[in-house]
């Protein structure tokens, strides 16, 4: 609950298996029981993580140790959203929490097997390069050498076919020599010997073949291409958004033998990237906008309520100058004041009302945009105005409501003051969500 201890509300029973702490004992508690179990230098980290996702109303995705009641340490991957109430007041956080130890180790193992074979083939050049008059002893050291590669090749597959990502080898010709479990399956296909011997760019999508072949030709030449996007087939022909790095396997010596991707499937990173763009352009209009209004505001209170006051105490100032011996005309006088002033009051009171209207706050929009169009019935000369309204729901999120507020009013009053019409008619209409 997000009070002031964040105090623990729920907690499955797998959390036992986590973390060897009871979920009964921790319900109740303040969330420092749980932050005491994080890694000391993973806490801070963590929670300005989770406080910055919170903040910008998304998800939260965090990676850290935790040590378990007996002392083990574990990777955590947890996941979770900030949950509002109607008016925007942050509740409480919720999340899922899960081990991905083995999942870490893999990928460390992999790193250590990537950077000893790395110096095994720099060594094994160097070498080849100063023992080039012992042959035999070089085809025997080979041969050990084909041994271990052999060793070693066999546990980069295990690592391979445990790895989330997909993993795929081509030759030089293009043809995928190598797949992983995981790339069959973002493939749709059975198992990873359907994808071998197909051609590689069968599995990217027509308008980005283009591009990957000038990347095949621009990897040779680099060697390491990172983080490129394509359009990635799915058997069947649906496609997905993949992010892949690859790289030139090379022989020893030194000549490309082949190719070989590291890839994921990134449909629902895009998804998010691309909601974080549209709320950032309705967040700049919404600025620009709250900035127009408040000039439009100036503008009424100046044209407006300003002058009617001013007029008011020119009219005082008048009536001072001619009280004395005339009492029936200093009366008219101050009825004609008050009126001013009366009429200033009220014009100030509808710009206010029209700056923030409690309707909205407290009814929402259907009801809101009933109340604007019932005050300008009021107005002298004002229009028929019909409205009607067929929605299903209740209140909307706080700034969306607002929104379609302001448009709802703006056009209201234009159509009022401007279109000389005898009727207005508004329609506030849903459709699906």
């Amino acid at each position: 609950r997000a009070d002031a201890n964040w105090t623990i509300e729920f907690l499955s029973n797998g959390y036992r298996a986590l973390t060897g702490c009871s979920p009964a004992e921790l319900i109740g508690q303040p969330g420092t029981r749980h932050m005491e179990l994080i890694h000391p230098d993973d806490r801070l980290p963590e929670w300005d993580a989770v406080r910055n996702a919170i903040t910008e109303r998304r998800q939260y995705q965090v990676e850290y140790r935790l040590r378990t009641a007996d002392g083990q340490e574990k990777w955590i991957w947890e996941q979770g959203v900030g949950l509002f109430s109607d008016q925007g007041e942050l509740e409480a956080i919720e999340g899922f929490s899960t081990d991905i130890t083995a999942r870490k180790q893999a990928e460390a193992a992999l790193r250590r097997m990537y950077a000893e074979l790395e110096e095994r083939v720099k060594e094994r050049t160097a070498t080849l390069h100063a023992t080039n008059s012992r042959l035999h002893q070089e085809i025997e050291e080979r041969r050990r050498t084909l041994d271990a590669l052999r060793d070693s090749e066999a546990r980069y597959r295990a690592l391979i076919d445990s790895s989330p990502d997909s993993v795929a080898v081509l030759d030089l010709a293009g043809k995928i020599i190598f797949a992983s479990h995981q790339a069959a399956a973002q493939h749709g296909v059975d198992r990873p010997e359907d994808l071998v011997g197909t051609e590689a760019l069968d599995w990217i999508a027509a308008e980005d073949r283009a591009r990957f072949q000038a990347n095949v030709r621009r990897l040779l030449d680099e060697g390491i291409l990172r983080d490129t996007q394509y359009q990635v087939v799915r058997q069947g022909g649906k496609t997905f958004a993949a992010e892949i790095s690859s790289a030139v396997i090379r022989d020893a010596a030194g000549n490309p033998a082949a190719l070989m991707g590291v890839y994921r499937d990134i449909t629902e990173r895009k998804r998010s990237e691309e909601k974080l763009r549209r709320e950032q352009r309705a967040l700049r209009r919404m600025v620009m906008a709250g900035d127009h209004e408040r000039r439009l505001l100036t503008y009424e209170l100046h044209d407006g309520a300003a002058q009617q006051l001013m007029a008011a105490m020119l009219q005082l100032q008048a009536v001072q100058r001619s009280a004395r011996g005339q009492p029936e005309s200093d009366a008219t006088g101050y009825r004609e004041v008050m009126d001013t002033l009366r009429q200033a009051s009220a014009e100030l009171r509808m710009v206010m009302s029209r700056l923030r209207t409690p309707v909205l706050d407290k009814f929402g929009l259907p009801e809101a945009i009933e109340d604007i169009a019932a005050q300008l019935r009021e107005q002298r000369g004002a229009p028929d105005i019909d409205y009607q309204h067929a929605v299903q729901f209740r209140r909307l999120e706080a700034t969306l409501e607002n929104s379609l507020f302001r448009i709802a009013q703006e056009a209201l009053t234009n159509a009022c003051r401007h279109s000389r019409s005898d009727k207005v008619r508004v329609r506030l209409m849903q459709a699906e969500n």
